[in-house]
Order: C-alpha cells, then structure tokens, then sequence
C-alpha cells in the first residue's frame, strides 16, 4: 500500500525550526518504510516549490557521512571569507577614524552591508537570526539596495564628483535617490518587482562607475586607477560567481 513516509513544510518566509534539520542550507532526511535506513530504493520523491522571482534548485542526494565531510570543507571556506571581510572591515574603519576619512566611511559601509547581503545568501544570517523572517526573504534587495547605495555615496566621494560641474553632481544624487528609494520600497512592492529595478539601477551604477573612473584618470586624477583596478576585480568576481550558478 502506498503511504506518505515523511512530509515538511518549510521555507525561508517559514520559522527555521520547520527545517527537517536545522542548517542553513533546506536538508531533507530520506527513510523508507522497509528498513528504517536512510535509503530511498523505491520511493517516490514529491517536491513542490514556490517562489516570487526565478529560483535556483540544485538538488543532490547524499550520504550522511560525505555530507558532513563536504560541509565542513565549506564551513571552512566560508569563515576564511567573513573572516577577511571582518578584517578588511575593522581595518578599514580604523583608517576612516584616524583620518577623519568620509570615503573611508562609505566603504566600510559598503563593505558591511555586502557582506550581510551574502550571508542572506548563504543561509548564514537566517541561522543566526530566525525571527527576522522578513528581512531574510528580502536580503538581497533590502540588505543589496544598502550596499549599491553605500557603493555610490564611496565613488562619488573618492573620485571628487561633488567637486565637478552640477550635471556630474546631480547624476550621482539621483543614484543615491533611487537606492534609498528601493530600500523602503522593498518592504512594501514585493520581492520580484524590487529586484528588476534592484537589477536596473545596479546596470546604470556599474557603467557610470566605471565611466566616471576613466574619465577621472585621463583628467589625471590619480586615485581613479585604484579605483578602477579594485572596481574591475570586483566585476571580474561577479561574473566569475554568476557564471558558477
């Protein structure tokens, strides 16, 4: 006879302890009624998912001990990565005190508010907070649209805009309008609405990013070659994570 061995209900607008097993990534135990062993022989597997925007599924069976073996390797590497992340940080918002360094203070900001934007993504920050199921439903385009904003607020500062003629100025505060914007609309309009104009105005800040940099370098403003470098690097890794997906 054909019966429902096990069934969950959960998800990322759900309470984390609906997780099967309580881990930042959704982990589902397989048992079958024969032998009560962690097999899946002749089962079948019913999934349904729901989701506002698109939505990337990558299933994979395991064993329990490779799993955990593998878990570790990543749990590894992701806390090299927040670990540099917090280091770059707490560097970084040293130099801004001791130089009284407004650009200083944006990229801290930038950087502080990217790295929360990740670990939404990795799982990370609704582990750590499980009430703010809002917030992590919403962590790339609340916690994404602060640190494309930061972004801004740190070129404009270090490439001089607010220096430059009105229209260069203007351009820029515009940018910084249409973040903030998104910030609060993203807690009202819905996920797949916020994250295409997310998508849109980052486009126009990458490419006036970069336009201003160049511009700024052949006028012979020498920081406008870090900034290039370490923008295009940036950009570099972007493409190199998009295309692993």
């Amino acid at each position: 006879t054909k019966e429902i061995l096990q069934s969950w209900k959960t998800g990322d607008l759900r309470p984390f302890n609906t997780r099967a097993i309580e881990h930042r990534n959704f982990l589902f135990p397989l048992v079958t009624a024969a032998s009560g062993t962690n097999t899946i022989s002749h089962n079948r597997i019913l999934i349904r998912i729901n989701s506002e925007s698109s939505i990337l599924i990558p299933l994979k069976l395991w064993l329990r001990e490779k799993f955990h073996a593998s878990d570790a390797k990543e749990i590894l590497f992701l806390g090299g990565y927040y670990g540099l992340m917090l280091v770059m940080i707490l560097y970084n918002a040293a130099v801004a005190i001791s130089l009284r360094s407004l650009s200083s203070a944006y990229y801290v900001s930038y950087m502080i508010f990217i790295t929360i934007t990740q670990s939404t993504l990795d799982g990370f920050f609704y582990q750590i907070f499980p009430a703010v199921l809002y917030l992590n439903n919403l962590g790339i385009t609340f916690w994404g649209n602060f640190f494309v904003t930061f972004g801004v607020l740190f070129s404009a500062q270090y490439l001089n805009i607010w220096r430059e003629k009105q229209v260069h100025r203007l351009t820029f505060i515009a940018l910084i309008v249409i973040g903030i914007g998104l910030i609060f609309s993203s807690l009202f309009i819905g996920y797949r609405a916020t994250v295409r104009l997310q998508f849109l105005n980052g486009i126009w800040t990458v490419i006036l990013g970069l336009a201003y940099g160049a511009w700024q370098l052949k006028k012979g403003y020498k920081p406008a070659l870090y900034y290039l470098m370490g923008y295009g690097s940036f950009l570099v890794l972007m493409f190199v994570f998009v295309l692993s997906r």
